[in-house]
């Protein structure tokens, strides 16, 4: 491991020493560097991961919006059809009640 040259003082609070802690490393300043490290190189990946999954969202979107309008459309339909169905069994109820009356 290379040597370390530089020497620095810093103050933080109890809850970032605690994140630094949990991470991988035999001392203070390895689990330092480690998470410096890891947020320096997984951020940019990160940030990609999180444009996917808006577009995925934003595509998810679009399609919960076409199936909510052919739901609606098909609901309506569903109506009509059932007030239709409804006046034909009207219809053939009196049909049938004439068919009883005698001319």
């Amino acid at each position: 491991m290379a040597r370390k040259t530089k020497i620095r003082s810093m103050r933080f609070s109890e809850e970032l020493e605690d994140l630094i802690n949990q991470q991988v490393g035999e001392t203070f300043s390895a689990k330092f560097e480690r998470l410096v490290y890891n947020c320096y190189m997984l951020a940019p990946q990160k940030e990609k991961e999180i444009q996917e999954l808006d577009r995925k969202i934003s595509s998810k979107k679009v399609l919960l919006l076409t199936l909510h309008q052919n739901y609606e459309e098909l609901h309506h339909a569903s109506i009509q059809l059932t007030s239709k169905l409804k006046f034909i069994m009207d219809t053939l109820d009196d049909l049938d009640a004439l068919e009883d009356v005698e001319f």
